[in-house]
Order: structure tokens, then sequence, then C-alpha cells
């Protein structure tokens, strides 16, 4: 996006153009990523909740 907005600050096409390739490629190969969430386990927060209270005693 710098240099897609820097191209069109001093109008130089021949840089804002291929820098907006560049964005759209991106957005279109971030959008396919589905693993994106992390996931704790019920189990291992009852385990690390216990382990603190006991630290706390």
């Amino acid at each position: 996006m710098v240099f897609a907005g820097f191209g069109f600050v001093w109008d130089w096409m021949w840089m804002a153009i291929p820098s907006l390739i560049g964005i759209a490629i991106c957005m279109l190969v971030h959008s396919f990523n589905y693993d994106n969430d992390y996931y704790i386990p019920v189990d291992e927060i009852k385990r690390t909740e216990a382990s603190l209270k006991g630290a706390a005693n």
C-alpha cells in the first residue's frame, strides 16, 4: 500500500498499478486462510486454573 500510495502521489503509474495488483493478490490469498482460530481445550484450562490456585496459596 505504501508503494501504491507513493506511486499515486507522484503520478507514477508504473509503480502504482503493479502495487495495486500485488495488494489484490495478497488479499485474495489471505481470503483462503481458513486456519486462523486457536481453541483451548476445557481440560487444559482446568489444569491451568488448578495449578494457579495451588501456587497462590
